[in-house]
Parts: C-alpha cells; structure tokens; sequence
C-alpha cells in the first residue's frame, strides 16, 4: 500500500513539477517582500537574512522552473518527431528489452547501497520492435574515461562529447532508496536524454534492489526475477506490478 501510495504521488510531481516550483517561487517571493515592508519594525539583522535568504529561494526555483519548461518543450518536440518518421528512431519504439550484458546487468544490481545518484553509459541496438542493450560500461570505469563528469546525492552529470566520441546511446542512473515506487515515473528531466537512445534506471524497493528502462515515450518493467527481459507497461501495468511483489 505504501509503494502504491508513493507511485501515486511521484505520477502527479512528475506530471506537472513546474506548477509546484512555480508556486514555490511565489510562496518564497512573499519572504523578501514583507521583509521590506516589515524593515521599520523588525531587527535590522534579521530583516537582512531574510531578505537574502528569501531571494535566494525565490532565485532558485524560478531557475528550476525554467529548466523543467525547457525540458517540457523539447521532449514534446522530439515525441512530435518519433510520432511523424518512428522508423528512424527504432529504439524509441521497441516492445521489449533484453539486456545480453549479463554480468553488466548484475553488476548494477548489487550496486545499490548508497544514497546519492551515480551511473554510467550503455550501448544498444534494435531488432525489430526488441531493444537490445549489448553493452554496461562499468561503472568505475567510466568515471575514470571522463564519460561520468559529475554526481551528487540527486544528479549525474555524462560528458556530451565523450559519449559521442564512444559511440554510446544510452545511460544508466541510480535514485536513492529513500524515493522508493516514485521512481516508476520518469521525469522530464530525466527524459532530456538524445533521442533515440534506451536508459536504466535502478532503485531499491522494500530493500530489494529494482531494475526499470525508459526513452522518451514509455517504461518497461521486467518480465521475471532476473530482470534480462522488459516490456513496456503503462501505469496500470506498474499498479498490477507492485501488486503482485512480496
């Protein structure tokens, strides 16, 4: 009941997560405002950290709603695209995954223990409507190739350039525990990823270390225990999916 619950609400953030920062910018722009307004009758020190904390807020996440309408537009733009000529972008379209990197698929499985975002790059190809990922770079292994730029507890940062110059057309990341069946829904954000590529993602839930992929337009759960073959799900399918886990 609990992961349902958490399914639930992750959908109705990640369906519209500019509304949310939005109305937190409003709700942070009231804090220098009445600061000012407030100054002849408060502490002049405290007037004043209000003031800067209270912009700085306001900053912050008018900056984050930017980002998440950038991120909005271009993926309707390239959904638009897939729509109107799918055969040139196969992977966008694909029934089923089947990852043929099997010690690459357990090494992301037993790697989830820590709390803050970390990842790495894939290779993949399709056959018909089956995507299949030939390739898990290991982890440590791309941080040292500078393909990995940057990760803390809630971003990874990939290096454009060095992707490309590698041929890779897919990367993998992992959300900490702690988000749990909200992660079932992909973000705008994480979405913003070149078009026609096919990402993991992993996470832990209730205790247990989970196994997702994504593009732009779907999900895909997996098919059984070990998690080599995924097919894509709507949200009713996922419903049915936690359902069904012990």
């Amino acid at each position: 009941m609990k992961q349902k619950a958490l399914f639930y609400l992750g959908r109705a953030v990640t369906a519209a997560p500019e509304f949310f920062l939005s109305a937190a910018t409003l709700y942070a722009a009231q804090v220098p405002v009445q600061s000012l307004l407030l100054a002849p009758h408060m502490n002049p020190l405290m007037g004043g950290v209000l003031f800067v904390a209270g912009t700085a807020a306001t900053s912050v996440c008018a900056y984050g709603t930017y980002l998440l309408l950038s991120a909005r537009s271009k993926i309707c733009e390239e959904k638009r695209r897939i729509k109107s000529n799918p055969e040139q972008f196969p992977l966008e379209c694909v029934d089923r995954i089947t990852v043929a990197d099997k010690p690459g698929l357990e090494c992301l499985l037993q790697s989830t223990e820590t709390q803050k975002e970390w990842g790495t790059l894939l290779k993949s190809h399709a056959e018909g409507k089956t995507g299949v990922i030939d390739v898990i770079l290991d982890p440590a292994e791309s941080v040292q190739k500078g393909l990995i730029e940057h990760t803390t507890f809630c971003t990874v940062r990939v290096s454009d350039e060095k992707v490309a110059e590698g041929k890779y057309n897919g990367v993998h990341h992992y959300h900490p525990s702690c988000l749990g069946a909200a992660s079932f829904n992909i973000s705008h954000v994480d979405r913003s990823t070149p078009i026609d590529w096919l990402n993991l993602l992993t996470f832990k839930l209730d205790g247990i270390p989970e196994l997702i992929a994504y593009n732009k337009n779907y999900v895909y759960l997996p098919q059984d225990a070990s998690k080599q073959t995924l097919v894509r799900a709507s949200p009713r399918d996922i419903m049915e999916y936690l359902g069904k886990r012990k």
